[in-house]
């Protein structure tokens, strides 16, 4: 009889859905967890750049202004990747974010990217914002 018992509990072992089985556990490395947040922190501060940049947008650029914009992308532009992102952070630094962004866009979309991607990621843009 015992033998019979045995085949029977193993005939509901198969019948029983792996769903109602124990499950295993995992859990997302606390890598994975840090990098979603800091990406997600990323495109959220991407986003207040880009309306905080289109508001400057609107205002009067006077033709001084837009003379010194052209003169410095002159310049940019013959400059390496790593020289013109120097002075891009430079000009924010002296004449304000929106016009270094205002350089970077009239030199090529890469450099753009390229600064906007520094200024996030290494935090400067709250420094820049404050001006």
């Amino acid at each position: 009889m015992q033998k019979d018992f045995t085949k029977k509990e193993q005939e509901r072992e198969k019948l029983i859905e792996p769903s109602t089985k124990e499950k295993k556990i995992e859990y997302e490395p606390e890598e994975k967890i840090e990098k979603r947040e800091f990406l997600r922190e990323k495109e959220l501060v991407r986003e207040k750049l880009r309306e905080e940049l289109e508001r400057l947008e609107k205002m009067e650029v006077t033709p001084e202004i837009k003379e010194e914009i052209e003169k410095e992308v002159k310049q940019i532009k013959d400059t390496e990747e790593k020289g013109k992102i120097y002075r891009l952070l430079n000009l924010a630094k002296e004449k304000g974010l929106f016009f270094a962004v205002t350089v970077a866009k009239k030199t090529d979309p890469y450099t753009l990217d390229l600064f906007h991607d520094v200024i996030i990621e290494e935090g400067l843009y709250k420094t820049f914002l404050k001006q």
